[in-house]
């Protein structure tokens, strides 16, 4: 009987078409989707030497590899809040910004004591090793300057094979420039695979 890793593993070759190479990949250690979707390096010789004789299909499981293996990233913004008493003080503009990898996403203005954006902003997919070097950097933006930021590395991020809710997040705290914790920003970080 297949197990529960194998019949996820079963299902994700047969929605590609490539569920005759199931028993050659279980039979060479790989009998779970999580199994495959970590960084091992497959070729198509390596593949070849697995017993898949069949050009096109090892090429058809390079690509749909590629993809299991990459993701992207959707960062639902919610609010901010400030260190005194939840609120933000005055009626200054902010916007919140989000880079990861080179690309810059920003929501859009807020005003008032405690802004709500509820605004989602989706970056491109990126591979597996690319993905692992970038940090999400966050920052709140007032009146055009950037006053207080956050990180958050790749593997703080939750990862999801689908859609899901997004929901309300989680606090992240923020930093200015002098250092000094200054409130929060809830946002909900998501690290979605390309080809699950």
């Amino acid at each position: 009987a297949v197990g529960k890793g194998g019949g996820e593993l079963s299902r994700w070759l047969d929605k590609h078409d490539l569920g005759e190479l199931y028993e050659s990949l279980s039979g060479s250690g790989f009998g779970s989707l999580e199994s495959l979707s970590k960084n091992v390096e497959f070729t198509d010789g390596a593949l070849e030497e697995m017993g898949v004789f069949k050009k096109g299909l090892r090429m058809q499981f390079l690509a749909a590899l590629k993809k299991l293996r990459s993701f992207k990233l959707v960062a639902n913004v919610v609010r901010g809040e400030g260190m005194k008493s939840g609120r933000w003080c005055g009626p200054t503009r902010r916007r919140v910004s989000v880079r990861w990898l080179g690309n810059q996403k920003m929501t859009r203005v807020a005003t008032g004591n405690k802004p709500m954006w509820s605004e989602t902003l989706i970056f491109q997919s990126a591979d597996q090793n690319e993905a692992e070097r970038g940090e999400v950097i966050m920052e709140v933006i007032q009146n055009g300057v950037a006053k207080s930021s956050c990180s958050v590395s790749f593997e703080e991020i939750d990862r999801v094979p689908s859609e899901v809710e997004l929901g309300d997040g989680k606090p992240y705290p923020l930093v200015s420039l002098k250092g000094d914790m200054v409130g929060c920003i809830w946002v909900k970080l998501l690290l979605r695979r390309v080809g699950g």
